[in-house]
């Protein structure tokens, strides 16, 4: 991924868990993780709610602040 030219597209799989809000990174239904030099993409099928996030994808030689901005993605 080359951060600030390529979009991680994720509207079909929000719009599959009902999410109908305008920032799903801070509704929490996008959150990050790491593993070593790696960032990795997790969803949260209920937000805050009980359910947990299932890591997604892991983006290799990536931090969780490079990818975390909202300009990486389409919702």
């Amino acid at each position: 991924m080359t951060i600030g030219s390529d979009k991680i597209v994720i509207t079909e799989l929000l719009k599959s868990l009902g999410y109908s809000g305008s920032n799903p990174i801070a509704d929490s239904y996008v959150k990050f993780g790491s593993s070593g030099n790696n960032a990795i993409l997790q969803i949260d099928p209920d937000g805050n709610g009980s359910q947990r996030p299932t890591s997604l994808v892991t983006l290799q030689n990536l931090t969780v602040a490079q990818l975390s901005n909202t300009n990486n993605f389409l919702f």
